[in-house]
């Protein structure tokens, strides 16, 4: 039921490796995703050395059942075989869907049968990249499930990728003070959230205050 009554069913390809029945159990998630009219994202983040025989085949049936794609040049060169832009142009020939090109510090490339523009990247000191490609993930389709434009989605993935090279370790620390700051979009971000900053320490402060500048610039100049 659980998978029923979601907008999107979010896969991660390395988790499709990491044991014959783990991978079963997803493919059996996304084939009833897909019976379920729930819509399917995918991150390939790919382990070339595993990708053959029958995780080759899990992965071709969610490439070509996924509405969002969320990938990066080299990646979809290794699937595809092709430069990355006839990739996507054929990705976009098979199926109606997003495919969201990530290109590290260069920013991201959005394309579907409508829309197709980059988004720059926003100021960030990397100490540890792990999981800033999942925070990216989770942060886009949380925007688009609040009802968020596509190029506000990404500024504010972007933003959450950024954040997250800043931090050690695989998760995005947003539990406790950063929460409320980074979720803004239900409230506006015209709200003011100065008057909760005595709760950061003045690291964190100006680091937050730079990230909300430059988010509420960069949405107001679109």
């Amino acid at each position: 039921n659980a998978i029923r009554q979601s907008k999107y069913l979010h896969i991660m390809g390395c988790s499709i490796t990491g044991s014959p029945s783990l991978g079963e159990a997803i493919m059996y998630a996304v084939r009833l995703a897909r019976e379920s009219g729930v819509k399917i994202s995918f991150d390939p983040n790919i382990r070339p050395e595993l990708l053959k025989g029958q995780i080759m085949d899990y992965y071709t049936e969610i490439l070509d059942a996924c509405d969002v794609l969320l990938t990066g040049k080299s990646e979809l060169r290794v699937l595809f075989g092709q430069d990355w832009e006839h990739a996507v142009a054929g990705l976009l020939k098979q199926k109606d869907r997003l495919v969201v090109v990530k290109d590290g510090s260069r920013g991201t490339n959005l394309f579907s049968r409508t829309d197709a523009f980059s988004v720059a990247t926003y100021p960030a000191t990397e100490v540890d990249p792990t999981g800033a490609g999942d925070c990216f993930d989770a942060t886009l389709l949380s925007m688009i499930c609040l009802g968020a434009d596509y190029r506000t989605a990404v500024h504010y993935a972007n933003a959450a990728g950024a954040f997250a090279v800043g931090k050690a370790g695989f998760r995005l620390r947003l539990t406790d003070k950063y929460r409320d700051y980074f979720g803004l979009y239900e409230n506006g971000l015209k709200e003011s959230v100065r008057d909760k900053l005595d709760t950061l320490s003045d690291r964190e402060k100006k680091h937050l205050e730079q990230f909300l500048t430059q988010l509420s610039r960069n949405l107001d100049e679109e």
